[in-house]
């Protein structure tokens, strides 16, 4: 196997196992791969990858609980190396212009002895030997046999001083009775499909070869105990296709491995992966921030509702390569601009990814010109209009979301060959098609969809719009707004104004007043934080520092609050951190940051630094970091913050209401930059609701508004009760705050830490969805740049068994299901007699689940929450209910309502048998 294409159809590969530990961890998973970026999802999956550590640019920082470890390809016979020796070189491979090289010069040998050596003492766990008969191209007799000696020594002396490294041989079939006892594997390549590299086509393996390869693989089998691996390949996307050719060899006693000729897809071992990222095209260099183009602020609402994760890419640096098929679920293009300087070159490419079998969905524009020879082939007609007076026909179930279609016809118009119409000008003369349906994905022209003036305001169902035109499977969605069949609860409290005077209290501090008032009245999980140059000795306010410092202290020992850095001297952009001094010494009267005399901004001081001081006030972990001023952390600064070990929250501004109810106003869960996750706050605080802090100070009571607009028709959010310390500061900031809290009281609610929901968050991101020959697959727990993420709500849209559960909550047409917090992997089938199943189980739960453990005649079970327990349980017929607490049950049917005034209940279900 090259590091590039196979080098035949023909070639075998057999994988080896020396040993039962060897062999156990090759068939929980083996992958190949040898692209430049590792998709982070095949370590879901693959438990040993090789890769090709000359061309991996770098290892992803996600892991699961496979922990994947790396096997490192070392190419024995060939290389392209231009600087090699040519002493050493025996030839050169005319099929893929390579040079053959000399194992019996002894420099060669120790040339690359060397370079295993240097593998095998990375981070890696073995190391994969390629070319092992490339000299049979140019030796034969007495020379060919020296060689193959030279390979054995090479083997032996790798055993000999890696004995704990995998070791892998592809073919070497002349010298496996000589080093059986020294490898841990080998391999077969193309039993039933093959590659052929020079004219890039899938090939079906001729009967006749398939059975002399099975005589050969049985025979060796036979003879050495061993199992083998088999790598065939398909094109990207062939999922249901590949899951069967897996299959099939695993009937055989085999173990699969299918990818693309290239061996940089997505490949399929006995799982594979249902792609949950949709790729979205968009050209950046129209704004100063690609989050404030359309494509992060408003469609990756509806994807991420439906489950998908948004991956919007910069068209003006470069265009993603191929294969897209095996790793997006979809294509969306919304440029910002009607036509790209190299739109031919944009043309080419997305040709190749409809080739591919990819949907793609136009929105605005198409990004090349809108002519017959760019859109015929799309199955799209360009003609001029001769009548302009048209009637409006559009399909009522996706069209007047917010508001009607408004259009009026142009010059020109879009005339559609192959496809369902949508939206359409009609009169007697013409019909101009402006959103439709086409078997290629779909498009939207000009404002059909959106206007954008002055609000942003959805003429289409944008929920429907992607999942009909881009035909998004329905999924197991990771759901990050409901726990245990309720809605999520947080709060948070950013760092500004602690040290302000209470107007109505003046001898008293914003902070203080927050404290008594609102901290320790609500005792529900909360995150706080401080700014240190509002606190410590060194910064603005030296003469309160004492007081505050104590403060801090008292407000950080409250058993329900977390603490968090709200930064140094609070950035208030954080693309000015990254300039140099000089060019933050401008004469504007721009502020940068608080007024911190002999202080340049910088990143490391802002978050790592603040961290250590503030770390200093609290015996308890401090955690998180909350973004300040514009809340658009650059890619340095969330790399930073992650790699120092942070959650961290904030930005997105969600402030739809009653008297801008559009869905414009409700933003992401979050946003990627790079591969870095930027989680957005749920709701906004109460600084937008005021005018800026200008007026009027009650008017965060509107974030009401908010919390139900985002619950109704479609649950998009948790709660947030998210503000700043000078709301302590007006007595009209502190009542509707107060109304804020008892109003969320009101609410059924699952009240959460902020890093709790954070955790959630970035498992939203990071879930994998596998399908298997049983069913699906939740990979839902691991750790990104070390940090815990963990689902725990699993949305369907039917009823299933959903594996590592405590119950489920019907919501209309929804199920919730509550997963394990252990657990790493969730199976869900839908194929199980449902009546057959039925159980004791929790339908909804206001806090946490301490123990629900089944035994012979039923389950043992113990809760607590933040406020009095209440929720409520299934029971079947034949089971009985008790509590050790005092408990209020109600029966309804099968299910029994309980609430108890304690914050922490326990009891027995018993069954009948």
């Amino acid at each position: 196997m090259r590091h590039l294409p196979f080098k035949s159809i023909s070639l075998i590969i057999f994988i080896f196992l020396a040993g039962n530990i060897w062999a156990q961890k090759i068939e929980d998973g083996m992958c190949f791969y040898y692209g430049n970026r590792l998709p982070e999802e095949m370590l879901a999956y693959c438990k040993y990858i090789v890769v090709d550590d000359k061309n991996l640019e770098e290892k992803p920082v996600v892991t699961y609980d496979l922990d994947t470890k790396y096997i490192a390809y070392l190419s024995v016979g060939e290389s392209l190396d231009k600087a090699i020796a040519k002493d050493w070189v025996l030839g050169v491979n005319k099929r893929w212009g390579s040079k053959v090289m000399d194992l019996t010069n002894r420099k060669y040998f120790d040339y690359l002895l060397t370079r295993a050596k240097r593998l095998l003492t990375k981070d890696y766990g073995g190391i994969f030997l390629d070319t092992l008969d490339s000299a049979t191209l140019f030796l034969k007799g007495e020379k060919l046999e020296a060689y193959f000696e030279q390979e054995v020594k090479l083997i032996k002396t790798l055993r000999k001083l890696f004995p704990q490294k995998l070791i892998i041989l592809n073919r070497g079939f002349e010298i496996i009775p000589k080093v059986f006892q020294d490898i841990d594997a080998l391999a077969v390549e193309s039993l039933f499909w093959g590659y052929d590299a020079v004219n890039q086509s899938y090939v079906p393996v001729k009967s006749e070869e398939r059975e002399k390869l099975l005589v050969l693989l049985k025979d060796i089998k036979s003879k050495y105990k061993l199992p083998i691996i088999v790598i065939d390949y398909l094109k990207p996307g062939e999922m249901e296709k590949g899951l069967e050719l897996s299959q099939k060899i695993q009937q055989l006693g085999f173990i699969p491995y299918i990818s693309n000729g290239e061996l940089n897809a997505l490949g399929i071992n006995e799982k594979c992966i249902y792609p949950r990222k949709v790729l979205i095209l968009t050209d950046g260099s129209v704004f100063n921030d690609i989050y404030e183009n359309y494509p992060s602020r408003l469609i990756s609402l509806p994807l991420e509702y439906l489950g998908f994760v948004p991956e919007i890419k910069d068209v003006s640096r470069s265009l993603p390569g191929f294969p897209l098929k095996d790793r997006y679920a979809g294509i969306i293009v919304w440029l910002n601009k009607g036509i790209l300087e190299d739109y031919s070159r944009f043309y080419v490419w997305v040709k190749r990814a409809i080739a591919e079998g990819n949907k793609v969905l136009f929105l605005e524009s198409f990004g090349f010109p809108e002519e017959k020879e760019f859109l015929n082939p799309l199955g799209l007609d360009l003609v001029e209009v001769q009548d302009k007076n048209f009637n409006l026909w559009f399909n009522k179930k996706y069209l007047s979301f917010e508001i009607e279609p408004r259009i009026r016809a142009e010059d020109t118009g879009l005339v559609l060959q192959r496809g369902e119409p949508w939206l359409m000008l009609k009169n007697k003369k013409e019909q101009i098609t402006l959103m439709a349906k086409t078997p290629w994905g779909g498009y939207a022209w000009g404002e059909s969809f959106l206007l954008n003036s002055p609000e942003e305001i959805w003429v289409v169902d944008p929920f429907q719009l992607v999942q009909e035109m881009l035909e998004l499977p329905l999924l197991p969605i990771p759901d990050v707004s409901t726990e245990m069949g309720k809605r999520i609860f947080i709060a948070h409290i950013d760092g500004d104004g602690a040290v302000s005077r209470a107007e109505f209290e003046p001898d008293k501090l914003a902070a203080e007043i927050i404290y008594s008032k609102i901290l320790k009245k609500y005792t529900l999980p909360h995150g706080v934080s401080f700014i240190e140059a509002e606190i410590a000795p060194h910064g603005l306010y030296p003469q309160l520092s004492a007081k505050m410092l104590t403060l801090v202290k008292k407000i950080w020992q409250l058993p329900y609050v977390e603490p968090a850095s709200h930064s140094y001297s609070h950035p208030f952009q954080w693309k000015k951190v990254l300039l140099k001094k000089e060019e933050l010494e401008d004469t504007t009267g721009e502020f940068y940051n608080l007024p911190l005399k002999n202080y340049t901004l910088n990143l490391e001081r802002e978050i790592i630094g603040s961290v250590d001081f503030l770390s200093q006030l609290t015996s308890k972990p401090l955690r998180l970091f909350f973004w300040t001023g514009d809340c658009l952390p650059t890619e340095k600064a969330l790399k930073i913050a992650y790699k120092q070990g942070l959650y961290n929250i904030n930005g997105g501004d969600t402030t739809i209401t009653n008297q801008e109810p559009w869905f414009s106003r409700i933003a992401p869960l979050g946003f990627k930059r790079g591969k870095f996750i930027q989680i957005f706050a749920p709701e906004q605080n109460e600084n937008l609701y005021t005018n800026l802090w200008s007026g009027p100070f009650y008017g965060y009571k509107q974030v009401i508004q908010t919390f139900l607009k985002t619950e109704s028709p479609k649950r998009l959010k948790p709660i947030d009760i998210y503000y700043h310390f000078y709301s302590g500061s007006k007595l009209a900031s502190l009542k509707a705050l107060e109304e804020v809290y008892n109003f969320c009281l009101q609410q059924d609610i699952h009240p959460l830490y902020v890093s709790e929901f954070l955790q959630r968050a970035l498992a939203f991101y990071n879930s994998v969805i596998l399908k298997t020959s049983e069913g699906l697959e939740v990979v839902k727990k691991g750790k990104y740049f070390g940090l815990e993420f963990n689902l725990g709500t699993l949305r369907l849209s039917q009823e299933s068994i959903v594996s590592n559960s405590w119950g489920r909550k019907q919501d209309k047409n929804l199920y919730y299901y509550h997963l394990e917090p252990d657990s790493y992997r969730i199976k869900v089938s839908t194929k199980s007699n449902l009546k057959n199943k039925k159980e004791p189980y929790i339908i909804s739960l206001n806090g946490k689940v301490l123990r629900f453990k089944k035994y012979k005649q039923g389950f043992d079970f113990k809760f607590t929450s933040f406020r009095p327990v209440k929720g409520e349980l299934f029971l079947p017929d034949g089971c009985r209910l008790d509590f050790k607490n005092k408990v209020k049950v109600k029966k309804k049917v099968d299910t029994y309502v309980f609430q108890s005034k304690e914050k922490t209940v326990a009891g027995r279900i018993t069954c009948r048998q």
